[in-house]
């Protein structure tokens, strides 16, 4: 161990030994605006269930309607979305929107 004065210290030479990255302006622009990317932020749209807010816990209790429900049992995607995707949404103070998934047929909730 040499306990003499070089003339440099140890932060300076961390920073002068890592090597520079010259960006082009497409990729300058991508790391500003990443989050706005569709790629990495893709858009959900559901189908929607206007209900009565009333009447929640029957609409979502219906054996009928069950297997269209846009929950993490009903379709594997659902459950790699962070955070979850909530089921019930505020529409308004009488009214809930119920988030369905699409029939793969005919893009349909139900026939």
């Amino acid at each position: 161990f040499d306990s003499g004065n070089t003339g440099t210290s140890l932060s300076s030479e961390r920073k002068s030994s890592s090597p520079r990255i010259s960006l082009t302006a497409e990729q300058s622009e991508l790391l500003r605006n990443w989050r706005q990317r569709d790629e990495i932020n893709p858009t959900l749209v559901f189908p929607t269930l206007l209900i009565s807010s009333k009447l929640l816990q029957k609409w979502i209790q219906d054996p009928l309607l069950q297997p269209y429900l846009a929950k993490p049992s009903n379709c594997d995607f659902l459950y790699q979305v962070h955070p979850r995707i909530k089921l019930v949404q505020d529409y308004n103070e009488t009214h809930k929107l119920l988030l369905l998934l699409r029939n793969e047929n005919n893009d349909n909730v139900a026939n």
